[in-house]
């Protein structure tokens, strides 16, 4: 008998909903969306309430220093048209791309202008964040009451309120977009379609123009990773609800889905570059110039600084073990301010998932959170950090491993969520195998907890409970009481963290047994995920640390030394030498010193082997702090230096004036050339003491048509961030030094309107030739890639909105379509 041949699966004739599991809360549409988000709002908004309606915030030295350096940006864009790049103030001058450079067109950060009538940023970001994640669990195909779990544990991880407390604001801002990302990267992989465009560029956009590149370095491995992990993904069982439709239906690797995929993966990021061009490209170009730049990027021991000791995993589930943050931290960082705790509740689900949900999702997740992990570890695990230091692009230009633990504590909130998930389809599958392991873990845990309580001083007597540094400055009877706090601390964070875990066993363990509903099981673990959450987190943000607006002005406000330093209206800078928060005097000075993560690299060389070498022998670089046209210095006491004469002493800053007699204008010609291109050499004659840069010069290369002047003149006229003037004069052609910091990229010389030359001078500074005779010298910062990131970023913002404009209008329209 003839077999009938099957039909061709139709992939059209029947669309596949999206299913999660069943609710234990029954409202119409959105209506439980509307109430969990809601309840999230009103946590936030209560628990954090002066920061997010009254306009306080932390006192926080970054944010006082920024605010300093930034500004005579900020004061140059009130009063001009075209945007403040240089920073004079700072370091003597240097390009204001990561200091403070507003984006020309608005977009999708520039929400929290808007909303900051109704909610600060601060808390409206961290509320952004959660609704992301939130999104993120639904999108998976959870039920609303487990994303709302997992939202309330992200809104309350301490690491996001640590970072407003100590003012690394870019960073938290770029934080609060990863949800989203996770969300954009996941939709497209499932939909394939334009919306799916729009929504990564829009997201990556969104999160580079908060100008913290390391934060969307970290999120692009991520994608990269989940792009290769999806090649292989596909299964007809998705409980994490990701594959494509077609995928879902023929159960089978779809190589055109993956393709799809792979095109808006692409196009996506071609879009954000062209969008972020305005301001990366700028970054880019200064980039190559500073500390981070160039091929070999950072130095070693200085980008591994801040790697995160294997040993100090234990801080995850325990936050006290070593010690917290601040003066009681004794950990292998040199101090931190924030903590990496995730939740010994949210770890304990996230563990039930690894182990015990067959996700493939689950595994996707914790794979990538090893890999994470061991790249957090930097120099404590050379083996793997020395490959991506040489072979991973761009990977040497960023420090501080340990940030990438920020993506490790998101993947382990959703893997959290597929542990809820996991207990509940446990519980009704009748899996008696499970829970018996929960009960044998919670007999362990108890175990443990009475160790603790009953032999905790000797069992961790043997730890060192001090820093190297500490060691060494400590006498022993002080190492004796920081110990005994320190060993305090630990014992009690330990017991507190199983106490918690007992807690959450148990309750997975009633539930089991049915002794609870699942509306009550939810209930009560989001209770004590809050209670765990909470403990850590309410250390910051506390009401007696924050500050109002008007606060922070007050300590911006001008004291008598800045008084007396501001009668001198000539142009000049000064050095805070040894004084507290050094970027606070940009606010009104120009100064050599500032504070800054990515300055210019022939500076810092300068800051470091030619100054603070110095100063570690008990002696003061004249050679250097003259070139820099330094007139003022700033000390606490008398300071023994011919050369410096006290001028102004103030009691209530304690503080003494020094006018520096031996100071250099801001350009003069110089009789003689030295031509080194060796950087230590230079370095070298900088130190010496038979070097003087009033009569000599040192450049890195042959300059011909120079002579010895006799009579010259070189006199400032006119100051501006972006320009300034000098009339000049001399008897001959010869070589004008320029006391202004040396940066090809951008500055033009120009001699009675033609451009001429300017060549690195003293390593730090700026020269020119100038012809024999009376001339009008100008110099002009007109960077072309500035011009150039503005026409690009148009074109990129057009194209994001257009496809997430595009892309909605067509899912209205095919759904409508579907309707009728």
């Amino acid at each position: 008998m003839k077999q009938k041949k099957p039909e061709p699966v139709k992939l059209h004739q029947k669309r596949i909903p999206v299913t999660a599991t069943k609710t234990v809360l029954h409202f119409p549409g959105y209506t439980q969306h509307i109430l969990f988000i809601g309840i999230l709002f009103l946590m936030l908004s209560s628990l954090f309430f002066s920061v997010a309606y009254k306009g306080f915030y932390p006192q926080a030295n970054d944010t006082i220093q920024w605010r300093a350096q930034a500004q005579s940006m900020l004061e140059y864009n009130k009063t001009h048209k075209d945007q403040a790049l240089w920073d004079p103030n700072m370091f003597s001058g240097m390009p204001g791309y990561l200091v403070s450079l507003q984006n020309k067109y608005p977009f999708v950060e520039n929400m929290t202008k808007v909303f900051d009538h109704v909610m600060k940023w601060r808390i409206f970001m961290l509320f952004f964040g959660v609704v992301g994640i939130y999104v993120l669990m639904i999108f998976l195909g959870f039920e609303p009451f487990i994303a709302f779990i997992i939202a309330l544990a992200f809104a309350f991880t301490s690491n996001w309120a640590g970072l407003i407390e100590i003012g690394h604001n870019t960073k938290f801002r770029a934080i609060m977009y990863i949800p989203w990302l996770f969300y954009a990267i996941f939709y497209s992989r499932k939909k394939h379609n334009l919306l799916g465009l729009g929504l990564l560029s829009m997201f990556l956009i969104a999160q580079l123009r908060e100008n913290h590149p390391q934060i969307t370095y970290y999120t692009l491995i991520f994608m990269g990773l989940y792009w290769v992990f999806s090649f292989f993904m596909p299964e007809r069982k998705d409980p994490a609800n990701i594959l494509s439709e077609r995928e879902k239906i023929t159960g089978k690797k779809n190589v055109t889905t993956f393709l799809l995929f792979t095109g808006i993966f692409v196009l996506a990021l071609i879009i954000a570059a062209l969008a972020v061009s305005n301001p990366l490209l700028s970054t880019y170009e200064y980039g190559q110039y500073t500390i981070r730049g160039g091929t070999s990027g950072l130095e070693k021991s200085y980008s591994q600084g801040w790697s995160f000791h294997p040993w100090e995993i234990i801080s995850l589930a325990v936050p006290n073990f070593f010690g917290g943050v601040g003066q009681t931290y004794w950990g292998w960082m040199d101090f931190t301010q924030i903590y990496y705790y995730i939740g010994i509740i949210i770890l304990l689900f996230a563990f039930i998932a690894v182990f015990k949900s067959k996700n493939r999702m689950v595994t996707f997740l914790a794979i990538t959170t090893v890999i994470f992990t061991i790249m957090s570890f930097g120099k404590y695990f050379n083996l793997i950090s020395d490959l991506l230091l040489k072979y991973l692009p761009m990977f040497n230009k960023f420090r501080v491993p340990a940030t990438i633990l920020i993506l490790v504590q998101i993947m382990i909130l959703v893997m959290a969520g597929f542990g809820i998930k996991t207990v509940i389809e446990k519980q009704k599958a009748g899996d008696h195998k499970f829970f018996k392991g929960i009960r044998l873990t919670f007999i362990i845990t108890v175990i443990l907890l009475a160790i603790v309580f009953l032999m905790g001083k000797p069992l961790f007597n043997h730890l060192k409970f001090a820093s190297a540094p500490e060691l060494a400055q400590y006498k022993l009877d002080d190492l004796k009481d920081i110990r005994a706090e320190r060993m305090n601390m630990l014992i009690t964070g330990t017991s507190n963290s199983l106490l918690l875990l007992l807690g959450g066993l148990a309750l997975i363990w009633a539930y089991g047994k049915k002794k609870l509903p699942k509306l009550g099981f939810l209930i009560l673990l989001s209770v004590i995920i809050f209670i765990d959450m909470w403990r850590i987190d309410s250390e910051f943000l506390k009401p007696i640390n924050l500050q109002s607006p008007q606060d922070q002005q007050t300590q911006l406000e001008k004291t008598p030394v800045d008084d007396f330093l501001l009668q001198d209206k000539s142009i000049y800078r000064i050095f805070p030498l040894n004084t507290q928060i050094k970027g606070r005097w940009a606010y009104y000075h120009q100064t050599i010193e500032g504070y800054h993560g990515a300055k210019l690299k022939r500076y810092q060389q300068i800051l470091e082997n030619c100054i603070y070498a110095k100063l570690s022998e008990g002696k003061v670089n004249w050679n250097v702090i003259n070139m820099l046209n330094v007139k003022y210095v700033l000390f606490e006491q008398m300071l023994p230096f011919p050369n410096l004469k006290p001028v102004y002493q103030s009691e209530q800053e304690k503080l003494i004036v020094f006018e520096n007699m031996t100071a250099l204008p801001r350009a003069w010609f110089v009789k003689n050339l030295i031509v080194e291109k060796q950087p230590k050499k230079i370095w070298g004659l900088l130190n010496s003491d038979t070097f003087n840069p009033a009569a000599t010069a040192i450049v890195e290369e042959n300059i011909k048509g120079v002579e010895m002047p006799v009579n010259t003149t070189a006199v400032l006229k006119t100051f501006d961030l972006h320009s300034l003037s000098f009339d000049v004069y001399t008897d001959k052609p010869a070589y004008l030094t320029i006391s202004e910091i040396y940066y090809p990229a951008g500055w033009n010389a120009f001699i009675d309107g033609k451009k001429t030359p300017i060549y690195a001078t003293n390593y730090i500074l700026r020269g020119v030739v100038v012809p024999a005779g009376q001339h009008k010298l100008e110099m002009r910062f007109e960077p072309g890639s500035y011009n150039l990131s503005l026409k690009l970023s148009l074109i990129g913002i057009l194209l994001s909105l257009l496809a997430v404009i595009g892309g909605t209008v067509l899912i209205y329209l095919k759904r409508k379509k579907v309707s009728l």
